[in-house]
């Protein structure tokens, strides 16, 4: 596992993820293109990210039993096929049918990572995951204004154009370059894994209450995100361009991802979670307490990202900590319950703004926020140690 080839992987994952999130901002545009009602075009994210997280319950699991290297491949080109006909059909049905395949196929970052931490020596194995997450972490972080961007200068069509192309040059790379990675068999097989997975959750109440505490967190932040494009046009009258720099507080997503796994390493999971989901609260707050002002708007994007991001690196090392022998179902679990979440969130925000506007739309995110916070004392409420 040379530097390189970790750097490559780390790239990689930052490219599939960027599909996952890439349409929030060109909601309104793909609506009005495909003839979809605009309080209705949160489905397009939902469908997304409903895929993505049957992606994780039901194929990445297939990590443990077949080889890697095919698995990520079929994948890979899976996603070509379904991002090119995104942008060449005009059907509603077939394009919502092709956003959740498109979640699907990108569910191939949850088997690529732990590909990459097991192709490493146990010396580096921590600093092979951690370059990882981070090119996952802006992956998401650069969707948003990188599709912006495309948008602006050509059309959302060339997007999945473009990336139709990516993709299937990655899986190309994948097939030709990367090392063949035989997993050990397992005595369960593919039908007791998931078979186990309900059982965790049934024996686990500290693993419920985690995974409800970060789905919500991800319904307020998918919730934000599928009705901001669409109030910055509306309300601010801003261009595609325009919306493109304010995505851009997206930025400073992996800078905190990094921080809040250093934090979490240090015992400080406990504050750090806490102070993230201060952060989300205070974003929903600033705009309907100061008004429908850029720069508050700008500043509320940062500070949402922020704690987003901390509290997700915070409780995912913790839930995939909490049994060794299970780390792959803990992570499938909690991807699955998180972006379950984003998913929710992202139907519910187009039809709250369009409905009732921004402020009721702000006054739930805190409420969501609050609700999080709650949980999170909730379920710390015996904890001694500052570790969440």
């Amino acid at each position: 596992m040379s530097s390189r080839l970790t750097l490559f992987l780390a790239l990689s994952c930052g490219l599939i993820l960027t599909n996952l999130y890439s349409t929030q901002p060109l909601l309104a545009e793909i609506a009005q293109d495909i003839g979809l009602e605009q309080a209705a075009s949160g489905l397009i994210v939902t469908l997304a990210q409903a895929g993505y997280c049957c992606g994780v319950l039901f194929i990445t699991p297939m990590g443990d039993m077949l080889e890697n290297k095919r698995l990520m491949a079929v994948l890979l080109f899976g996603d070509a096929l379904v991002l090119l006909a995104a942008g060449l059909v005009n059907g509603q049905s077939v394009f919502l049918a092709s956003m959740f395949g498109l979640g699907l196929c990108t569910s191939v970052v949850q088997v690529l990572i732990p590909y990459g931490t097991g192709l490493a020596e146990d010396a580096v194995r921590g600093r092979t995951f951690g370059v990882l997450a981070a090119g996952a972490v802006l992956g998401i972080a650069v969707s948003r204004p990188l599709s912006s961007m495309v948008a602006g200068m050509f059309s959302w069509r060339a997007y999945f154009q473009i990336f139709a192309v990516l993709m299937a040059a990655v899986g190309l790379i994948f097939v030709r370059f990367l090392p063949a990675k035989h997993p050990s068999s397992t005595s369960a097989g593919y039908i007791g894994i998931l078979r186990s997975m309900p059982l965790l959750l049934r024996d686990m109440p500290e693993l419920r209450s985690r995974l409800l505490f970060m789905a919500l967190v991800f319904f307020g932040f998918g919730m934000f995100w599928a009705a901001a494009p669409t109030f910055l046009k509306s309300e601010l009258g801003y261009t595609q361009q325009d919306i493109t720099l304010f995505s851009m507080a997206s930025l400073v997503a992996p800078v905190c991802a990094i921080m809040a796994g250093r934090l979490t390493d240090r015992g400080l999971g406990f504050i750090t979670a806490s102070v993230a989901v201060v952060l989300s609260c205070t974003a929903f707050l600033l705009t309907p307490v100061f008004g429908f002002h850029a720069a508050l708007f700008a500043v509320a994007m940062l500070l949402l990202d922020s704690g987003t991001h901390g509290a997700s690196v915070v409780t995912q090392q913790t839930v995939i900590s909490m049994r060794a022998e299970a780390r792959s179902r803990l992570n499938a679990l909690y991807i699955s319950c998180m972006f379950s979440g984003g998913a929710l969130g992202s139907a519910f925000g187009p039809w709250l703004y369009s409905s009732h506007g921004w402020t009721a739309l702000s006054m739930t995110g805190v409420v969501v926020s609050l609700a999080a916070f709650g949980i999170h004392l909730w379920k710390n409420r015996q904890t001694t140690r500052g570790i969440l």
